[in-house]
């Protein structure tokens, strides 16, 4: 996992505004699913709030290594696509993440960071995660956006450590010299999938799938909510609160008016 020089913490206006959400430890949350164009800051967004709400953040990178390490069934199998060259099927990875949310840090809910990418992992999030009467929690969904330009820069400034993994921006997260990082001077280096070459065909690719992931996903959810991430970090984080506590909200006023 990337680690930043300076970790984002959360701010006591944001806890308490989360602990105001809900009363009790036992309460259900919500299962968030964040969507958005890679750089955006959904893995930063989906810390924050999985920090402040108590609920385990789930990546399909993160549950791919568990399996992998703990060479289970599924992570021996993707490890030979892996190991062969081939991408890690949907089938894999979907089946790890229904093991994933059965545990039981997962009974209040979680955030999804990674998923779905695909029509056929929405689906499998709505018809088979979803869809039983056994998760009765909200299913909250939100797209982050940022304009195409705004992420090429922050994608193209991205530095990394060689040694420790820190990551740095140039514009804004600067190592205090240059080209080398901060904890142990070691050179830092531009990946290979953060030019702009590689990251435009990233970002039209992302462009092209999401639109139908969210044709499908708003068919059944109504329309999208959606929160523009070139703004400081901790009024996403507030935003995306509000946005999970109406649609928690909702389905109980609607209840009270029937």
């Amino acid at each position: 996992m990337e680690q930043t020089r300076h970790s984002q913490s959360i701010s006591p206006t944001i806890l308490s505004s989360a602990e105001h959400f809900f009363h009790t430890p036992a309460d259900p949350i919500a299962c968030v699913v964040l969507l958005g164009p890679p750089g955006c800051g959904k893995g930063t967004q989906g810390r924050l709030i999985s920090e402040s709400l108590g609920i385990p953040l789930i990546s399909s990178g993160e549950i791919l290594r568990t399996n992998v390490r703990q060479r289970t069934m599924l992570g021996l199998q993707a490890q030979k696509s892996m190991e062969s060259g081939a991408l890690v099927s949907d089938e894999i990875i979907l089946q790890m993440l229904r093991w994933r949310v059965l545990e039981s840090d997962c009974t209040r809910g979680f955030v999804l960071d990674g998923v779905p990418r695909s029509t056929r992992q929405a689906e499998f999030l709505e018809t088979e995660l979803f869809g039983s009467d056994r998760r009765q929690i909200p299913f909250v969904v939100v797209k982050l956006e940022m304009d195409d330009q705004s992420l090429i820069k922050r994608i193209t400034g991205r530095r990394v450590c060689l040694l420790c993994g820190a990551t740095y921006n140039l514009e804004t997260n600067p190592p205090l010299m240059r080209g080398k990082c901060d904890s142990d001077l070691s050179d830092l280096v531009q990946r290979s999938d953060d030019s702009v070459e590689v990251f435009r065909k990233r970002l039209n690719e992302y462009r092209a799938t999401s639109s139908r992931i969210l044709s499908y996903l708003s068919l059944r959810h109504g329309e999208i909510p959606e929160i523009a991430c070139n703004r400081p970090i901790e009024h996403i984080t507030s935003e995306l609160l509000e946005v999970i506590r109406g649609s928690i909200e909702k389905p109980v006023l609607e209840a009270e008016v029937l």
